[in-house]
């Protein structure tokens, strides 16, 4: 449910009408994906830009009736413990917070010290669970 990534590595592209924008709040994936319920064509999967959003992603798909994963999959990032307390329990992507926090760090004093940074990539993992 966010915008950042519109483009997948396969080369496939999301039709407009299936992103849209969030806050990273629980109430933001709620309201993004009843307007996705609420079109013509809905999408059969979402991935969303954290566990809380794809929590209210997976509300508002119980309050419409529809079932998850049957209906609609959901994924999630951050791996946080909302992803596990949901029912279904989401699918999200990990991320290495502490290599995170210290290489924004040493990004942040870098450039302090007028060094030139390069962009670093960190590594992230699928945690399959129930809602894909």
């Amino acid at each position: 449910l966010h915008d950042a990534l519109p483009i997948c590595e396969a080369g496939y592209r999301a039709p407009k009408q299936f992103i849209m924008q969030g806050d990273f709040s629980f109430e933001s994936g709620r309201a993004s994906m009843k307007k996705l319920l609420a079109q013509k064509t809905m999408p059969d999967g979402v991935f969303c830009a954290n566990d809380l959003m794809a929590a209210g992603a997976l509300s508002a798909i119980h309050e419409s009736g529809l079932e998850c994963p049957a209906d609609v999959k959901i994924v999630g990032f951050d791996d946080s413990l909302v992803a596990q307390s949901t029912r279904p329990a989401l699918t999200s992507v990990r991320q290495d917070i502490v290599g995170l926090g210290e290489s924004a760090a040493r990004l942040m004093l870098g450039l302090l010290r007028n060094k030139k940074m390069s962009p670093v990539v960190l590594p992230t993992e699928l945690v399959v669970r129930e809602s894909c």
